[in-house]
Order: structure tokens, then sequence, then C-alpha cells
């Protein structure tokens, strides 16, 4: 679909055209003359507008379904018990669409009844209980150790679910470290005394090689009687004293280094057991699976004695207790709202319409399998009616959301409806090099225009009042109703409507669209046939006594056919339309007038 600019609609209101006779008006001096024909200068209402083709669309489609849970003996599928429409059929609010069959919810809603039944009875009963004091002290001693026991079953069970507390792995990971740190600081230790006996032993041996140079230097002064032997002496004592201070200070370090292994061994042992003992914590800390069942075993027969418990001791109370009735009322409530969700679940597994429309296409029969969430039958309003279309890039800028349009549908003949531009995309849709923009014009729920019976001219009235020569074609071929040459009443004849519905619109059918972009009212018109362009000016010729005068023109809005007219001529004025040389009718030769269009804005001033 290609959109092209649209013929304007030219709605004379005051005065039509009136045509005069075909006259011969002399022209130059020339042998030959050409046959001229006048027009009236009048007042009229001067449209512009973009058409554009585009298609119906219906927005209020609903698809119906079973909104209730179904069941049925097809693996949850219900079987469909009736079906009052199909394809193209119409249907009313209210109207009852279709059924399931529902055998199944029916039995279900029975026991769901009896239930509701038994509450009713458990209520009256416990309104009057009839057990004596002893019996109640009875049941009531049994829920008190009921609920111990429920008590202590947690407990089992939350100790078998969490052996370890988070203190205890804290307390346990703590260990570890400290063990760790613990075995640093003793192997820190041995290296610390190993260094210490390498340092005294070296400290100690030249300890013990100073005395024995001593000693010796003292015993070659005494033989030179250079020295006393009381000095000999003392230096074989410091090199006695030097040596015992050797080994002992060689057993101390060899015995600290034995002291800071065994720490090392003993940190490496507390070590080990501290990470066995945090490895053995995490590896029970869900607890054994079997002794975990176990105990939620017991938890859930703890509860159910809790519940007999209790459910005893609220039969045996006398005088009635108000709390015990209190909870009967409320089991007798939710049996209810089971019943009414029950009975509304049945009502779920009917369709009924909506809203007035038409069934679209769906595949089901009587006796069919129903799937949940599977079935959907459409219905369609076809009172409300949208046109989706395209505008070229030249007309988008303008085009405006609520501009009125007139819209005409292929398939629904001699309807026209009116409409306004809902929507205008700013994205562009490239197709073939031709740039579009999509824009929704939304329908009313009414024709534009009201039928008009098709008149003929009247052949008693005078001749100024006939049309004239037929009207210049625009483009596509069409005529704007009401333009001056045309009587008013001329137009061919349509049905009328009432809306919408009575125009059986469809999705998807083909439309087009006009929207009035620009218009002006009780203005002088001219046909562009009487225009002409010379040096620069526009210009029209005036029929004077006989004679063409040339008049320049100041223009305004113009469209295919007329040209709105500022300055230059009057209403009245007679203007000069010239017909071809060499046609039917022969008068003085004229020269030829050049072709002037103008597509839907002002011509050049």
């Amino acid at each position: 679909m290609k959109d092209k600019r649209g013929i304007a609609l030219l709605s004379i209101l005051l005065s039509a055209l009136l045509v005069s006779g075909c006259q011969s008006l002399p022209w130059g001096k020339t042998a030959e003359a050409q046959t001229v024909t006048t027009v009236d200068v009048a007042r009229g209402d001067l449209e512009i507008a973009v058409t554009s083709s585009g298609n119906i669309t219906l927005p209020q489609i609903t698809k119906l379904g079973f909104s209730g849970a179904v069941s049925g003996s097809q693996a949850g599928n219900a079987v469909l018990a009736e079906l009052n429409v199909r394809m193209g059929s119409s249907a009313k609010k209210g109207d009852v669409i279709a059924r399931l069959d529902t055998s199944a919810q029916e039995r279900d809603l029975l026991r769901l009844q009896n239930n509701l039944d038994a509450a009713v009875l458990a209520l009256q009963k416990a309104k009057e209980p009839a057990y004596e004091p002893e019996d109640i002290a009875k049941a009531e001693a049994s829920l008190t150790v009921a609920r111990s026991n429920l008590e202590y079953a947690r407990e089992a069970l939350k100790k078998a679910q969490n052996p370890y507390t988070e203190n205890d792995f804290a307390r346990a990971e703590t260990a570890v470290r400290n063990a760790t740190a613990d075995l640093r600081n003793a192997r820190i230790a041995v290296t610390t005394a190993e260094q210490k006996l390498a340092d005294d032993t070296v400290r100690d041996n030249r300890a013990v090689q100073d005395a024995i140079e001593t000693l010796m230097k003292n015993q070659k002064l005494l033989e030179q009687n250079k020295s006393t032997e009381y000095e000999v002496l003392k230096a074989a004592e410091s090199l006695e004293l030097a040596r015992r201070l050797q080994d002992n200070n060689l057993v101390t370090g060899q015995n600290n280094i034995a002291r800071a292994r065994d720490a090392v061994a003993a940190a490496e042992a507390a070590l080990a057991s501290a990470e066995f003992t945090l490895n053995d914590m995490l590896a029970k800390k869900n607890g054994d699976p079997l002794e975990v069942k176990q105990k939620q075993n017991a938890v859930v027969s703890a509860e159910a004695a809790i519940t007999n418990a209790e459910q005893t001791l609220s039969l045996m109370r006398k005088p009635p207790d108000a709390l015990d009735i209190k909870l009967k009322e409320i089991q007798l409530a939710s049996a209810q709202l089971q019943v009414d969700d029950a009975k509304l679940q049945l009502e779920k597994s009917t369709i009924i319409a909506p809203f007035d429309g038409v069934i679209g296409d769906f595949k089901a029969k009587v006796g069919d399998a129903i799937a949940p969430g599977s079935f959907f039958i459409p219905i369609v309003d076809t009172t409300q009616a949208r046109v989706d279309a395209f505008i070229e890039e030249y007309d988008v800028n303008s085009v405006r959301v609520g501009m009125p349009a007139s819209v005409t549908v292929d398939s629904v003949r001699g309807q026209t409806f009116s409409g306004a531009v809902d929507a205008i995309s700013p994205l562009a849709t490239v197709q073939q090099g031709i740039v579009r923009y999509a824009v929704t014009i939304r329908l009313e729920p009414r024709p534009a225009s009201a039928a008009t019976p098709a008149t003929s001219p009247d052949p008693g009235a005078p001749a100024a009042a006939q049309p004239a020569a037929p009207a210049q074609a625009g483009a596509g071929g069409q005529r704007p109703a009401g333009a001056p040459g045309q009587a008013a009443g001329s137009r061919p004849a349509q049905r009328s409507a009432s809306g919408l519905a009575a125009a059986e619109l469809k999705d998807g059918m083909s439309a087009t669209a006009r929207i009035v972009i620009n218009k002006k009212e009780n203005v002088l018109l001219v046909p562009n046939r009487a225009l002409v362009f010379q040096g620069g000016v526009q210009k029209v010729q005036v029929a004077i006594d006989g004679q063409a005068q040339d008049r320049p023109l100041k223009v305004g809005l113009a469209n295919d056919q007329y040209t709105e007219i500022t300055e230059g001529v009057d209403e009245g004025d007679k203007v000069v339309i010239q017909t071809a040389p060499g046609s039917q009718q022969q008068g003085a030769r004229m020269p030829p007038q050049p072709n002037i269009m103008f597509g839907g804005g002002p011509p050049p001033r």
C-alpha cells in the first residue's frame, strides 16, 4: 500500500460557482478564434487532506475459556458437554456459550456438603457437652502429658538435626587455631634452641682456645723467668673453668633442644586431635539421617496426640466452652466456604458471553476432552474498530493526533466512517526505499456522513444554475464532492448505517483513511484551470464586456483543483477557462495555458 496526498474535498457553503454559457471572446487580431468558457468566482470551503491505506483492526477480541479447575476421566481433562455457538454466530451479553461435564465436580460438592453437615452437628454437640469433672481432669492431664511429649520430641529432633551448636564449632575451630599456633611456636623454639647451642658452642670453643694459649704463654715466660708459677696455676684454673662451662652449656643446649622437640611432638598431636574433632563435628553437622527421621516421626506422633487430646477435652468441657464453640463455628464457616467455592467452580465450568459480539474460529465439538487452559472461544466486539495504516514521510509532519478523519472500507460500499488520529509512530518503516510511518485512526460508532439520495439537475432551471463542462479529475480520477461546477445534490446515493456493527466490519479489511490537515472556510475560490503563470506572476483572465483582461493575483491555500484567492478578483467576477485549440467548439485562437497543479500546500507566491 502506498500513501499519496489525498484529493481535497471542497464544500461550497454560500453559493455554487455559476457557469456562464459558451461565449466567443475576441483575442488578439488572429483570424482563428478559440472557444472559451467563463465561471463565476465564488466563496466556499477549501480542505487539504492526506489519504492513507490500511486495514481495519478490531481491538476488543476476548478469548473465553473455562476459568475453573476441571477434572475428568482423561488425565485431568474435562468433557465438553454443551456448545451453543459456532464460528460467525452472534452472542448477546449473558448468553451461555459452552458448558463442561461437571459430574465429578458435582460429586465433590456432595462430599463437601456432607462435611458441612458434619460441621453443623459438631457445633451442636459442642454446645451440649455431657461429661463429669473427673473425666475432664483426666483429659486435661492427658493433654498436659501430650504437650510435654511434644516439647521433648521437638528438642530431641532439634538436637538430632543440630548435634553441635555454633559455639561448639567456634570452640573447635579456636582449638585448631590454637594448636596450630602452639605447633608453630614449638617449632620456632626448636630452631631457637638449636641456634643458641650453636652460638654457645662457638663461644665456648673460643674461650677454651684462649685459655690454652694463655696457659702456654705463661709456661714459656716462666721458663724464661719472666713469669711466676702463680700466673701459670691461674691460667690452668681458667682453662679448667672454660672446659667445664663448655661441657655444661653443651648439655644444657642439648636438653633444651630435646625439650623443644618434645613440645613440637606434643603440639602436632594436639593439632591432629583438634582437627579430628572439628572434622568429626562437620561430618555430623546435620545429624544422622535415620535418627533425624525417627525424631521427626516422634514429633508428628506427639502433635497428633495433642490434637486428639485437645479434641477430647473440647468435647468434654462443661459447661459449654465458648472457645470450643467458636472453633466449631470457624470449622463450620470453613466448610461452608468450601461448599461455596465448589459451587463457584461449577459456575466457572460454564462460559458466559461478557458482551455482545460475534464468535470467531475455534476447534471443538461436544464430547471433546478439554485440557485446563487449552480451550478458548474468541468473541469479537464489532462495535469498536480502528484503522492501522501508514503515511509517507513528506506527510507525517502535517498530521497530528486528534485530527479528524473519514474512512471508507473496500468491502463495505457506500458508507463513510468518521474518526480521528489516535497515535503516530515515531519510528519509520522503510520498504524498497520508501519511508513511511504507522498511524492509528480510532473510528467512532457512527458513519461520518448521512446518506444522501442521488439527484439530477432540474432541466427547467436557468442556464446559470446548470453544471458547466465536466469537472477536471484530480489525482486518482475522482472529483471532490460539492466543488464549484457541481450541483449540491448530485452525489451518488449512499446507504445509511446505524453504526460500526451495521457495517459488518471485520478484522483485517482494507480501508482508506482521509485525514484533514488544513481547512479554510468561506474563501474566494477559482479553478486551477483558470490560472496562468507568466513572468513570475500568477494571473487569471477576467471576462469584461466580451474582452479578456489579465488580473495578477495573490493566492493562499490550494489543492489539486481549486486555489484560494486573497487579492486580484472579487466574488462574482467571471474568469476564463480556455478550451484547447482544435476542439469541437471553434473560436479565437488563444495561447496555450500552463498546467499548474498544487499538491496540498499553498502555491508559490
